[in-house]
């Protein structure tokens, strides 16, 4: 990611935790829809950070395990003060798929490659610390994104509340609706 001559560890393309929970919850081995006879003891990993850059991820993803994952989990929390390291949760998980996949996605030619070069660009840069989350007035006031498939509420409701001009800072509400049913 960092793009220096280190060598490349062998990382989680999601966060350790959410796979370790899994099989704390749901038993001791985890399968593909893709091939649901072959037994995994973790979730997929590819050589994609180099330590340091590894190290930088690992403070977030504690950061979100502790604060956002398990109270959601243990508790059914689903309002969270939230900071920077939220955000820079969120983008290192969106980063690492999209950096697996990106060589895929232009091979096939999609029509949106040139965008999702962008995007890693520009995610890259914002995990390093040389750029900031670029947001219009509009982006800062009104991000609620209603997340549904099918009609059916299958993914969270997250409504964002900022007490400040302060972009990486403030509440967040999670409404899973259905799925606390």
């Amino acid at each position: 990611m960092c793009g220096e001559e280190r060598e490349l560890r062998l990382s989680h393309l999601l966060p350790k935790f959410i796979f370790r929970w899994m099989q704390n919850t749901g038993g001791q081995y985890l399968r593909q829809v893709t091939n649901p006879n072959l037994r995994r003891q973790d979730g997929p990993k590819k050589y994609l950070l180099c330590e340091e850059c590894e190290q930088r991820f690992s403070t977030r993803e504690d950061y979100f395990s502790r604060n956002v994952f398990y109270p959601y989990i243990d508790r059914r929390q689903t309002t969270f003060d939230y900071d920077e390291r939220l955000i820079y949760f969120l983008v290192s998980v969106l980063w690492r798929v999209l950096a697996d996949k990106l060589d895929w996605y232009e091979q096939q030619n999609f029509n949106f490659s040139k965008e999702l070069r962008k995007a890693e660009r520009v995610w890259r840069e914002y995990l390093l610390g040389e750029v900031l989350v670029q947001t219009t007035e509009t982006e800062r006031t009104n991000v609620s994104p209603c997340l549904t498939s099918c009609g059916e509420h299958c993914f969270p409701h997250v409504r964002y509340s900022r007490p400040s001009s302060n972009y990486y800072s403030g509440r967040i509400e999670l409404a899973f609706s259905d799925l606390l049913r």
